[in-house]
């Protein structure tokens, strides 16, 4: 729980989100909670990350930027898979 507390930074927040999904395998319906309880499930993150480009008939594609700002309360839903795996 220290790492849900709002007078921390987000980073800490999404760390402790991160880990209670992934390592202690809580469920999203408690997470949610949690976050809702501690009044930080609306706090914004930005997530960036590049993704390699592949080959195509011998040549190299060009590399990717990808950006994603997305609330605490967004990246425990089941539905934002890639940022999540993108984390993990």
């Amino acid at each position: 729980m220290f790492l849900f507390r709002p007078e921390v930074n987000v980073l800490l927040n999404l760390v402790g989100l991160h880990y209670c999904m992934h390592w202690l395998e809580v469920p999203a319906e408690h997470v949610m909670e949690a976050l809702q309880n501690s009044k930080i499930s609306q706090h914004q993150v930005s997530v960036k990350w590049w993704k390699l480009g592949r080959l195509f008939y011998g040549f190299r594609m060009r590399d990717e930027s990808h950006s994603r700002s997305v609330s605490l309360q967004d990246l425990a839903l089941p539905q934002e898979n890639e940022v999540l795996s993108v984390l993990h």
